[in-house]
């Protein structure tokens, strides 16, 4: 695939930067800070690194069903599983399930797919 420079990357760079900022600011200005140092300190290091692997596991597992989904072209692993974690990143964020569309458009740009094709295997 040819790397395709936007013309206004730059610019959507620095609006990403700018939310991540602000976003990163609201947290840390209301985010209770001793609460959550007590928790971390507390928590079972066992479960969390449990969770934190099932967590992982979750994504390459599901990398690898839309990977068998895409049968015709078979996408390098790394590639698709940064499609994946970008369309969960969306899901979680977007409302009322809008996050989904984030697939088919994440599928289009990077993997080359056509828009029923991805449409095919997210419905699937």
């Amino acid at each position: 695939m040819k790397n395709v420079k936007c013309p206004n990357s730059s610019i959507y760079t620095l609006a990403g930067i700018g939310v991540s900022l602000v976003m990163g600011f609201y947290i840390a200005r209301y985010l209770n800070w001793e609460l959550a140092i007590d928790r971390l300190t507390t928590a079972n290091t066992i479960w969390l690194a449990a969770g934190l692997g099932v967590f992982a596991i979750s994504y390459v597992l599901r990398t690898l069903r839309f990977r068998v989904l895409l049968n015709t072209r078979q996408p390098a692993l790394r590639r698709l599983l940064g499609v994946m974690m970008l369309y969960g990143m969306f899901n979680y964020l977007l409302p009322v399930k809008s996050g989904e569309v984030s697939y088919v458009l994440l599928s289009q740009r990077y993997l080359n797919t056509s828009l029923s094709e991805g449409t095919a295997t997210l419905i699937a």
